[in-house]
């Protein structure tokens, strides 16, 4: 099969059905026996898992990593409930070859071992994935990327200590109000879309700051994390979550305690491809660069052609990040400071779209070729409507220049838009993923007891696992049998921003040419 381009149009799998609704799959035993079937794969994951101890009583044979999978597949999210509704069905205990049914206390020991090997169930996933690769090149191709919060159950608590200038009185303490995962998307989106402000200040709707947590350390006595935000210091049970304050004024209104959940999701599949979950505090660029290395490992080496996401991620070194390895930003524009314009504005150099002008003549041009030279993405264009000699010659500009607004895929190409216009629909896989598996849990239902973000890992690695063993099993499809495919539309977009360049395709005045018309400039993407 033909390897897709960046140019092209992506496709999608048509009349999939999404394999979290396939009923076959909910038994656990059917996924247990489904994995067995895929040697050698489970046994690298079975050997990877199970560990030897050379002291005490031997250990009583069983598939941990397989139970785990059974775990995650209950929606459940602690071990007790489980055990107590899985204690007496013999033929998942058999499938994970237990000869006896362990206790509780045991179960919660050995996947609590398990926290340690997130990474042997993401390789496996990992195989499928480049195993679906190599059938089918499309996948991952393209590639949707979002964000969405995670809760911790450790809720941050007063910790004011004497000398430490608390203003509170000692019969009114302050609380710190847990962020729903609702407003703190809210919160997320409206920052988005608004300037980036010095300071660490981040200035938000209905006069709501955004503060930085400062002071940051581990007290090893009592084994708290404590942090200092607004006017009070505060300690958490969860060493490796990160906090987000929220302030109107000088008072601390709103805080989000817990992590960032990073999905890359493959536009072919809408399956995930990789789940990165950092604390909350991280910026959401820096999650987005260890999500795309994870994304490259796991197809082999290979990078997305190209990847969509939303205004989050719509800074500098996001779109540097990307050009500089060959990868096309779809992303819409975000003013980076209060002196750049509402709306995105040409220059001399290249037009509102970002597409280069010609340099002689400054007419509209169309795209040759890109590649990365010497590190850097470049591209390569040639003059619509050549009016002097050096317009007949292919002209090149490197990103650099502007890797926001210069980009390896231009905004004029159905390619573009089809990626754009279709980005929120694949939303729905953060949805699935929580519903299904409780990754990214965003409730007190939801969210595990247990502390750390060993348990959030190695539930989102699960689910990476179970999701593509679903996709090979639940359907055949992936290079097995003839499947259908439709591409994804982009034509709307793409058609209007095509007739307004066509309107607007007169050169600018040069030596010896005729004045252009006034034409008004095409639409800003």
């Amino acid at each position: 099969m033909k390897r897709p381009t960046m140019r092209d149009v992506p496709e999608e799998l048509d009349g999939m059905i999404p394999p979290s609704l396939i009923p076959a799959n909910a038994d656990p035993v059917a996924l247990v026996h489904a994995i067995r079937g895929m040697a050698p794969e489970v046994n690298d994951l079975l050997a990877a898992t199970s560990v030897a101890h050379h002291w005490g009583s031997k250990r009583m044979p069983g598939d941990w990593a397989l139970l785990y999978l059974a775990f995650v597949l209950s929606k459940l999210p602690d071990v007790q409930p489980w055990y107590q509704r899985v204690v007496g069905y013999r033929d998942l205990w058999q499938a994970c070859r237990f000869t006896a049914v362990p206790s509780l206390r045991t179960v919660e020991l050995r996947f609590a071992e398990l926290e340690l090997q997130g990474d042997a169930f993401e390789h496996f996933a990992a195989k499928l994935i480049q195993k679906a690769r190599s059938r089918d090149p499309r996948v991952g191709a393209q590639v949707h990327v979002d964000a969405t919060e995670s809760q911790t159950h450790a809720a941050p608590r007063h910790d004011c200590q004497p000398g430490e200038g608390c203003p509170s009185s000692v019969k009114r303490q302050p609380h710190m109000r847990r962020l729903d995962a609702k407003t703190a998307s809210e919160v997320r989106e409206t920052r988005a879309a608004h300037p980036v402000e010095p300071a660490g200040t981040v200035l938000l709707a209905d006069g709501l700051t955004q503060v930085e947590v400062t002071g940051s350390h581990w007290d090893p006595i009592r084994r708290v994390m404590r942090f200092r935000s607004g006017s009070h210091w505060w300690a958490s049970r969860d060493r490796e979550a990160g906090t987000r304050a929220y302030e109107r004024g000088p008072r601390t209104v709103k805080a989000w305690h817990g992590r960032y959940g990073m999905v890359v999701i493959d536009h072919f599949t809408h399956a995930p491809l990789a789940i990165e979950i950092q604390p909350a505090n991280m910026p959401e660029h820096k999650i987005y660069e260890r999500a795309m290395e994870r994304v490259i490992a796991n197809l082999g080496g290979e990078a997305p052609l190209v990847v969509a996401g939303d205004r989050g991620l719509s800074i500098e070194s996001v779109f540097k990040f990307n050009t500089n390895r060959g990868i096309a930003s779809v992303l819409p524009y975000r003013r980076q400071n209060g002196s750049e314009p509402a709306h995105p504005a040409g220059t001399s150099d290249y037009d509102e779209n970002g597409i280069p002008k010609c340099r002689h003549c400054g007419g509209t041009t169309s795209f040759v070729s890109f590649r990365v030279d010497k590190g850097r993405g470049r591209v390569w264009f040639k003059c619509d409507l050549p009016v002097t000699p050096g317009c007949d010659k292919v002209q090149t500009m490197n990103c650099s220049k502007n890797y926001r607004r210069v980009l390896p895929l231009w905004r004029n190409e159905e390619a573009y838009a089809a990626m754009r216009t279709s980005h929120q629909v694949y939303e729905h896989v953060h949805n699935d993923l929580r519903t299904q598996f409780l990754v990214n849990p965003n409730s007190l239902q939801t969210r595990p007891k247990r502390i750390g973000s060993g348990v959030h890992i190695l539930r989102a690695a699960a689910a990476l696992l179970i999701t593509w063993v679903r996709v090979f099993t639940s359907s055949g499809k992936l290079g097995r049998r003839k499947y259908k495919t439709k591409l994804t539309s982009g034509r709307g977009m793409a058609s209007r921003i095509a007739a307004a360049r066509l309107r607007s395709r007169t050169p600018a005045p040069v030596s010896g040419a005729p004045p252009p018309l006034a034409l008004s400039p095409p639409p800003a993407v």
